[in-house]
This record gives structure tokens, sequence and C-alpha cells, in this order.
């Protein structure tokens, strides 16, 4: 495993004072990552990055992504990053032997329901493996506190998404990614009842947001305006989450440890609790670049694609307080700011 460790002193975690506030992050460079270890490190936390920085979309992206938390003051002491796989258990088991770590959250993954079913054994070794292994490691430290993993909507299928709630059926999956994501629950539930380790798994629906992936429906919208091409409609109405808003979410996931009730264990849905049909996130897109877009129906859906989705959030609402602040009007205008500002528009 390659180590990139900030320009500095390199005295990593000196000024937190409180040894039970050192977190690592998988999948760090990712959108929700990268914007966690920011917030993390202005909440006085020290943080532990790691991505293996793929190229399943631009690495350039990530790489500016791990830029900004870098430049950060905080990140001088408090965060350390390493390119490197979550599967190689030698580096994570030195990794876990030679940091004290507090809290795991994972956000490594292959998303995508085309990539992770054209990928299907890395897709298994990413997400259902990645989680193993920081599950393996997390069961022999002794300072552990909480492990929160990403799942997603997309384990109750492409028709029980709507108003859904964490007790809907979610044992059916319709496509390799879901698959995977219901597995890690399994997991985590396991090692939770075997080994006592406190576990949260967060369901999210959609999350957009500046420094959001180019596939994201508004970012996707953007891109396709600005290009002259058709921007493409799905048919549906989707649950959009403001990246703030979902950063919110995982750091209250994070200290709201689950008791053992009978097991330190739980899954939330983590969304808006509202839906947008796609038309209207590209109407609002083009009135906010000042441009006129065109429209095509989507025809070539691939099979296993949420047409529909909203989060039933009053389960994580009631445990935590949890209420979204940014309207999906104010959302889209902080995103498009962010999208001309680093395409130079």
């Amino acid at each position: 495993m390659d180590v990139i460790r900030h320009s500095g002193t390199g005295n990593f975690v000196s000024q937190v004072k409180d040894q039970g506030k050192t977190v690592l992050v998988s999948g760090a460079a990712g959108f929700l990552g990268a914007a966690l270890c920011r917030r993390l490190l202005q909440e006085g936390y020290a943080v532990i990055g790691i991505d293996d920085l793929n190229s399943h979309y631009s690495s350039a992206l990530k790489e500016k992504r791990i830029d900004l938390i870098k430049a950060m003051p905080q990140a001088e002491t408090n965060f350390e990053f390493f390119c490197g796989d979550i599967t190689d258990s030698p580096s994570m088991n030195v990794m876990f032997r030679f940091h004290k770590i507090s809290y795991i959250v994972n956000l490594a993954a292959m998303n995508g329901i085309h990539r992770t079913t054209v990928n299907v054994l890395e897709c298994l070794k990413t997400n259902v493996l990645g989680l193993a292994s920081l599950l393996e490691n997390a069961r022999k430290t002794g300072c552990l506190q909480h492990v929160v993993y990403a799942s997603a909507a997309d384990v109750y299928g492409v028709n029980g998404a709507v108003s859904a709630s964490e007790k809907q059926e979610s044992d059916q999956p319709d496509s390799m990614y879901a698959m995977t994501k219901r597995t890690d629950e399994l997991l985590a539930y396991a090692f939770s009842s075997i080994y006592g380790i406190p576990a949260t798994g967060l369901r999210f629906f959609g999350v957009y947001g500046p420094w959001g992936r180019p596939d994201m429906d508004p970012y996707a919208a953007a891109q396709a305006i600005m290009d002259g091409d058709p921007i493409r409609l799905e048919p549906g109405k989707k649950d959009y989450l403001y990246i703030d808003d979902a950063i919110d979410a995982i750091m209250q996931a994070m200290t709201h440890i689950p008791e053992a009730n009978p097991l330190p264990y739980k899954i939330y849905n983590i969304g808006s609790g509202t839906s947008t049909d796609s038309r209207e996130i590209a109407s609002m897109v083009a009135d906010l670049l000042k441009k006129k877009a065109s429209f095509e129906q989507a025809e070539d859906i691939e099979k296993g694609t949420q047409l529909n989705h909203q989060a039933d959030i009053s389960a994580f609402s009631a445990a935590t307080g949890f209420s979204p602040k940014v309207s999906l009007k104010e959302g889209l205008k902080l995103f498009i700011d962010w999208y001309r500002e680093y395409h130079k528009i």
C-alpha cells in the first residue's frame, strides 16, 4: 500500500486531545468520503483516509478532492491519506496496528447498475470483501466504538422504494449492486451478533452537490446542456438529498451508537423525504445555467434501475433529530455555482 502524507510536521493526530476521536474513512476520495473528511477535520477529529483512486470515473476529480482536504489547516497534523485497497489484508492489519481507530465509516464502493453488472467479481471484492476486511480488523481492536457503512435504496428493488421504510422487503435484489449492498447489511449483522460490534447501515437515496460524480442526474444534465446534447430523461420521480445534509446524517449516525437491544445494529434510510422527476431537475439546471435544453426519453434503461424512490426518514429522524436543511432549489444553485467554477465556464 502506497502512503501519501500531507506535507508538514508528520505529527499525525498530535493536536487531537481526545484519543477517542480518530476516524477511518474508506472511499476518502469519493464524493461522500471527501466531504466527510472535511467535516470531520472541521469538527476536531483526526482522520485516516483510504482510497484506491480507481478509474471508474475521473481520477483527476478524485485527486482534486484530496487536495482540497490537504489544503485545510487541520490536515497538517490530523489527516493522513493512504492510496490503497481495503481488501489488502496485510496492509490493513498494519494500519489498524499502528493507529487507534475509534470509528470506521465505510464509503468505498463500486457504484452503478451497468458497471456492477459487467464487473461482478470486482463489485463483490470492493463492496463485500471490502467491508468484511474492515469488520474483521475492527473486531481485533480494543478501542473501536462504531462502524458505519453505506448501503443503498437499491436494496428495496425497482418497485419497492416509493416512501420506503426500513421494514419493507429487501431480500429480492434486482441488480448486482443491490445484492452487494444487502449482503453488506447481513455481514454487519453477523459481526454485530457474533462479536458485539456496533454497526449502522445507511441506505442512501440520491445525493447531489458540489464535487459530485459526473454520472449523477444534475451533473449529467449540466454536462449534456454544455455539450449541446439532449438530456436523457428517465420516467419516475426520485429522492434528492444535498451533500451537506448527507454529511450531517453520517455525522449524526456515527455518534449515535446503537445499544445492544438485543444487538448493537441498526439500518436507516437517508434521503430528503421528497421526490422530483428528472425533467424538472433538468429544467432547473438549464435555468441556472441560463441555457436552453433539449430532451429525449430514455429507451435503453438498464435492468435493475430504480425509476421511483423516496425515503421514509422518520426512523432516523426520531433516533437522531435529523432534518434536511437545504432545499432542492438552493442545492442545485450551489451545485451549478461550483460547476461553473470547476469547469471554468
